[in-house]
């Protein structure tokens, strides 16, 4: 089916609904780009705004970049008011925010060596796991007191993806602690843990729980003497009892914890020191410094805030697009069923479950400081506007799809 030239109902109340938090649920072929483009032009008509006030977001340097194709075709505006528009990537805008003001946010994380606007990023990541393997030979040798953990690990890539998984949910070291209420989270809720613990254990018919299957394992790792055996976890029956949930939970993690932090400590002093970040710590740096610098977050907020497939995002991306809100404007854009980079950290539940991570990111992010224009402490209404008339697809693909999700 040919799109009709002009919008229809749905798109057109979206492109209409300017003002306050909206989310969108646009799936594959509901002419998503197309309606973005023009409620990013409606928007700076109507209210007579600058580019530079309307900051827009999308996931690949490719996409931004067909966004402003798109924008420059459909508008009458002289391609010289567009070509520098904030339409980026969550990168791109991260590394502006360092590059203009990131000089002294290593030191907000206990680092003293200075960030220089020249730093570089990592794209490699056969490089970075080579650079990490150096760390940690080096790691090593210098930390005598962390020997029983590295005596555990299989090798280096497994704590190298928790630090960038880390990073990604805006949990941070600092010299001798973690970054504001990072320890808690990593603390973590008992009725959460218990939950993820029950889904692992679930027998559903078959022979045995995947945890029980994954416990075949355990008695291959190097753990203390006092450590239970492999036939005590896994018992007699189809699944783990459960009380190994609340036995694992209120484990004592101090030291684990500690371990942890100065391995992600390290490395990321090492990385601002040799001027180069991953993609993780480019937008940690970026995150914490608008967090702790009033300026630097004046500078680059925006009164419009427009982000395109916003189901790939992390949880450090949803509050950095909160931090780049100068006003209570948001539009979210995406599709749960589209989630393809979960390889970078993208978390679907930032749109699955919109509402409370709206809630809970504006009450961390205001919690000493007014950061966000919003007020956790009123009920944050949220417009829910859904693209749903498909122009790519016949209706018999989009029903055998989504039965092909949901079976």
């Amino acid at each position: 089916m040919s799109p009709p030239p002009g919008p229809n109902a749905q798109q057109a109340k979206l492109i209409d609904t300017t003002e306050g938090i909206v989310l969108v649920d646009a799936g594959a072929g509901t002419g998503k780009t197309f309606t973005i483009a023009r409620r990013y032009l409606h928007i700076l008509e109507a209210h007579d705004l600058d580019p530079e006030d309307l900051l827009l977001i999308t996931f690949t340097r490719n996409g931004a970049e067909e966004m402003r194709e798109r924008i420059l075709h459909l508008s009458d505006l002289p391609p010289s008011r567009l070509r520098e528009a904030p339409i980026s990537t969550f990168h791109a805008r991260a590394r502006r925010v360092l590059a203009q003001g990131g000089f002294h946010a290593p030191e907000k994380l206990g680092i003293q060596e200075p960030l220089a606007p020249t730093f570089g990023v990592m794209e490699d990541r056969v490089l970075e796991r080579e650079a990490f393997a150096s760390f940690m030979r080096r790691f090593r040798d210098e930390h005598p007191e962390h020997q029983g953990h590295l005596a555990t690990l299989y090798g280096d890539e497994d704590l190298l993806a928790l630090i960038k998984d880390l990073a990604s949910k805006g949990i941070a070291p600092t010299a001798d602690g973690w970054y504001r209420d990072s320890e808690a989270l990593l603390d973590g809720d008992p009725d959460d843990f218990a939950q993820l613990f029950a889904a692992v254990n679930h027998t559903d018919g078959r022979k045995q729980s995947d945890l029980r299957t994954a416990l075949n394992g355990y008695k291959d790792r190097v753990l203390p003497p006092d450590a239970p055996s492999q036939e005590a976890i896994r018992g007699e029956e189809k699944d783990v009892d459960p009380r190994w949930a609340h036995l694992a939970f209120e484990e004592d993690r101090e030291a684990l914890k500690a371990f942890v932090r100065d391995v992600y400590h390290g490395y990321l002093a090492e990385s601002v020191a040799q001027n180069r970040l991953n993609f993780e710590f480019l937008q940690l740096l970026a995150y914490v410094l608008m967090v702790e610098d009033e300026t630097v977050r004046r500078e680059h907020e925006a009164r419009y805030v427009m982000i395109d497939e916003f189901q790939d995002t992390s949880e450090v991306q949803f509050q950095l697009a909160l931090l780049f809100m100068g006003a209570p404007h948001l539009c979210c854009v995406g599709d749960w069923k589209q989630s393809i980079y979960s390889f970078q950290h993208a978390d679907v539940e930032n749109i699955q479950r919109f509402r409370p991570r709206l809630h809970r990111y504006v009450q961390r992010l205001n919690r000493d400081a007014q950061r966000v224009p919003l007020d956790p402490g009123d009920e944050i209404t949220v417009r829910e506007v859904p693209l749903v008339e498909n122009y790519r697809s016949t209706q018999a693909i989009l029903e055998l799809a989504e039965h092909a999700l949901l079976v």
